[in-house]
């Protein structure tokens, strides 16, 4: 901001927005399984963003990065992010402006399945929340796939060979943002 006779900056108090704390989880667990039916699961059970805001009116950022591939090109998967509250239940973090949901339940973001044995990508997400608590609050990646035969691979590829294709990490930060 410049003074008023337009000569100089001035700094001036910032009011909100400012990042108050950080948490961040990495898991290297080698995930496959065929996560096909109506029902979203949990495939990495460690990867979990556990923080606790510290005023109601904070606002939580969830960053989610997850290398993955799918063995059935034929069909489609989808990911949530989930966060429980300390003591209660597990309650999916509605995406803004969405009225779009996947056998009942929110999608945030597809998972690609692939037909070649060589290949992952790495899906990014990110939400900013805002729980209304200070309580503590867990957040976790879902995901499910539509075909009961598609395999869906984390942290390495479908073929896993140990001379080409490269192991990965899933990460997944929360930032608390205040009001």
């Amino acid at each position: 901001v410049m003074n008023s006779g337009a000569t100089a900056p001035e700094w001036g108090t910032v009011a909100g927005g400012k990042i108050l704390q950080v948490v961040s989880t990495s898991d290297a667990t080698v995930y496959s399984a065929t996560p096909g039916g109506s029902t979203f699961i949990e495939p990495l059970t460690s990867l979990r963003a556990v923080i606790t805001p510290s005023a109601t009116s904070s606002k939580i950022f969830v960053m989610l990065t997850l290398p993955l591939a799918g063995g059935d090109a034929g069909n489609v998967a989808s990911g949530q992010l989930a966060f429980d509250t300390a003591g209660g239940s597990s309650n999916v973090i509605v995406p803004p402006n969405s009225g779009h949901q996947v056998d009942g339940e929110y999608a945030h973001f597809p998972l690609p399945l692939l037909g070649t044995s060589y290949d992952a990508h790495s899906t990014a997400y990110s939400v900013l929340h805002s729980p209304n608590t200070t309580s503590a609050l867990t957040y976790k990646f879902r995901g499910k796939s539509e075909a009961t035969s598609g395999e869906l691979y984390i942290n390495r590829t479908i073929r896993d060979s140990i001379s080409f294709d490269p192991r990965t990490v899933a990460t997944i930060t929360a930032m608390e943002i205040g009001a």
